[in-house]
């Protein structure tokens, strides 16, 4: 019987970078939630404001979202506003505090509009 290779640091390095790289791709194609977390990651690599932009952007499109979201979507909508709560707490959180609190309010705010 072949036993389970963990899922840890190590093991995924030892895949390599290339091959890594394709299944984040390929699971990113799959799953919009963590299309936007790799997103992030990749902004964050670029600065605070990079990535304080790429959260803005998506606050927009929420505010001007004017459709209700089916009992069918919910799950994933979950997902994408999990996503960009992770997105403002650990990429943006660490290289502006500031600005991460300023966004989690905005967060907060929003909040009623989502719920009606």
């Amino acid at each position: 019987m072949v036993r389970r290779t963990a899922l840890t640091p190590e093991t995924l390095a030892a895949l390599g970078a290339d091959r890594l790289a394709r299944l984040v791709l390929d699971e990113a194609g799959r799953n919009a939630p963590f299309k936007r977390i790799v997103a992030a990651a990749l902004a964050g690599a670029k600065g605070a404001d990079a990535v304080a932009a790429l959260i803005d952007r998506r606050f927009v499109s929420l505010e001007r979202a004017r459709g209700l979201v089916g009992w069918d979507r919910c799950k994933a909508f979950v997902a994408d506003l999990s996503a960009v709560l992770a997105t403002i707490v650990d990429e943006l959180g660490r290289a502006d505090p500031a600005g991460a609190s300023v966004r989690l309010l905005r967060l907060l705010a929003g909040a009623g509009q989502v719920i009606d």
